[in-house]
């Protein structure tokens, strides 16, 4: 492992060495280097990015026990200067190091393994042996984490042999008897792991749950760690001073103040549906009054919406046996009567193509819309020419 200096200083940042072998595959340079900084993908860890000289790394993996760094350039030099992307790897440390701290409570203090790890670029996640997980859980053990990591626990890494396993006291045991790597946190926990972690706890920062959910037969918790957690907190905060400002109240009841406001937009609401659905109704009986055969066009207002088309329809369809088409815009609403032989769905879907025309329907509603209204008159002539073809 001497020739993985990620692990022998996880906090270097710039590191010169020279390249061993570099295979052209795929387009791509695949490259050996004497001794490396970037950490490969694994563990439920991304790789690590960054620069060989002025070559950016698109990749980092591991075969055969061999590191390779993914180029899209041929390096012509024999020494190069590795520079990592630091801000990637200090979230990783900062999630992969908290992600221990969550797995270590769950473990201690309520017999909860941790069965999966995901690292992504906005967040990480961990699965844990429980389909449910309690509001009161959650919260006290976010709150044992953060006072783990006020405590600024020195985080120790180091390599065993497999005879040595039995000697310390292990969360869980090793899947691979060689090249076993230990990350302790000095007294509270210890586990096998290949990824890059802190130097104590405290670096962490802060680790706040965002949510959880069902995951197979697990939990899956969804969580942030340091930087990233204070960007969370900043953006929702800012969110929460913008609606405090805009409802004239303090942060504190900001939350009544936005239920109270969604509670009279669904009264009104509701008015609002009423008071549509009164406006049909007799605009239904004028449409009726005046009209001369039992093919009813009406061509509605702008402002009008296709909902109210509908309801439209249904009022003028209760009142009497008609063949209704109902234009609003760039849509158009056919619509008969249950009893009727025509097809909606079918006659729209049987000249729609024909006129640009998108939508479909069943047989007693059909809906389309028209990308010009010139397209969509075009239409209702051919409809209007076709019914009375058929009788």
């Amino acid at each position: 492992m001497q020739n993985r200096q990620y692990y022998l200083d996880p906090f270097l940042s710039e590191f010169d060495t020279s390249i061993v072998s570099a295979s052209l595959i795929e387009d791509k340079y695949h490259v050996v280097l004497e001794n490396t900084i970037f950490y490969p993908e694994g563990g439920g860890q991304p790789s690590d990015q960054g620069y060989l000289n002025d070559s950016k790394i698109l990749h980092v993996y591991e075969k055969d026990n061999q590191i390779y760094h993914v180029i899209a350039d041929k390096l012509y030099e024999s020494k190069v200067k590795c520079r990592l992307n630091w801000d990637r790897r200090f979230y990783h440390m900062q999630h992969h190091s908290g992600q221990h701290l969550m797995s270590a409570v769950f473990y201690h203090y309520y017999n909860y393994q941790t069965k999966g790890f995901h690292l992504g670029e906005d967040y990480a996640t961990i699965d844990i042996s429980t389909p449910t997980l309690s509001n009161k859980i959650i919260a006290d053990a976010e709150t044992r984490i953060n006072k783990l990591i006020y405590q600024d626990i020195p985080i120790r890494c180091y390599f065993i042999t497999k005879e040595q396993i039995g000697r310390i006291n292990l969360r869980k045991k090793p899947t691979i008897d060689q090249d076993i790597r230990i990350v302790e946190f000095a007294g509270l926990d210890a586990v096998p792991c290949c990824g890059t972690h802190l130097k104590s706890s405290g670096q962490v920062g802060l680790l706040k749950i965002i949510k959880t959910e069902k995951y197979k037969s697990l939990t899956r918790i969804y969580f942030l760690c340091g930087q990233q957690a204070q960007q969370d907190f900043q953006f929702k905060h800012n969110i929460i001073v913008a609606l405090a400002h805009s409802f004239s109240s303090s942060e504190g009841d900001v939350l009544e103040r936005v239920e109270s406001e969604i509670e009279s937009k669904r009264a009104l609401a509701q008015e609002y549906k009423h008071l549509q659905k009164q406006a049909a109704y007799y605009q239904a009986k004028e449409i009726v009054h005046k009209a001369e055969k039992d093919l009813i066009i009406v061509n509605l207002d702008a402002r009008k919406s296709t909902d109210y088309a509908i309801l439209l329809a249904d009022e003028i369809l209760a009142i009497g046996n008609y063949i209704v088409i109902i234009t609003v815009n760039n849509r158009l609403v056919l619509a008969v009567n249950r009893t009727a032989a025509f097809h909606c769905g079918k006659s729209m879907k049987k000249y729609l193509s024909e006129y640009d025309g998108r939508g479909g329907g069943n047989a007693h509603l059909a809906q389309a819309y028209f990308p010009t209204k010139e397209k969509m008159k075009q239409f209702i002539i051919q409809l209007e020419n076709s019914i009375y073809q058929n009788g």
